[in-house]
């Protein structure tokens, strides 16, 4: 991890925990299905201690904090994602298409629309930035696992996805079973 990335990512981090509330609360209303959530004050982001070998990630920063919803205070996480469209994987190899691929299947929030054993995370936002960086706005997954991965297991797993690089993208859905 260069030092340059981890000033990069110390400044969006900086940067999520100093949005209003408002903007927050498009992500809460989301999580929650509720249009009238609100962001109590308080939320945090902090850099998640993993380094993505994704094409054009720049971050992976956890965003929590406590939500009024219903008439009762809540709490809430999310993963924000963060990638530079058009760069190449940091590690090599990558053309750079596989970042607008990953924002298209986020915006429509396909991995989330499949049901059993896998599913992605649910998209509540993705958000591009005056820099050009889009902010993916991720449901926090961490919780369901019931067990911490090695990361061997992580780089199976996001191996096996990118064989496929979105090439299902151009067919039925309702036809993979499999995703």
């Amino acid at each position: 991890y260069s030092l340059q990335g981890r000033i990069i990512t110390d400044e969006i981090t900086a940067s999520i925990n100093a949005l209003p509330s408002s903007y927050l609360d498009r992500i809460v209303s989301s999580i929650f299905d509720d249009p009238t959530a609100k962001t109590v004050a308080g939320w945090q982001a902090d850099t998640m201690n993993v380094t993505s070998v994704g094409e054009g990630t720049i971050a992976l920063i956890r965003c929590s904090g406590d939500v009024r919803t219903g008439g009762e205070t809540k709490s809430w996480s999310a993963i924000v994602k963060v990638v530079e469209p058009g760069a190449s994987n940091k590690f090599g190899g990558g053309d750079g298409s596989g970042v607008w691929t990953e924002i298209n299947v986020y915006r429509g929030d396909i991995f989330a629309t499949k049901a059993g054993p896998l599913r992605g995370g649910r998209c509540y936002l993705a958000d591009e930035q005056d820099d050009g960086l889009y902010w993916l706005w991720i449901e926090d997954l961490s919780h369901l696992s019931g067990f911490d991965w090695t990361p061997n297991q992580y780089s199976l797993a996001a191996s096996s996805i990118g064989q496929f690089r979105g090439r299902w993208l151009t067919e039925d859905l309702a036809a993979l079973d499999w995703l």
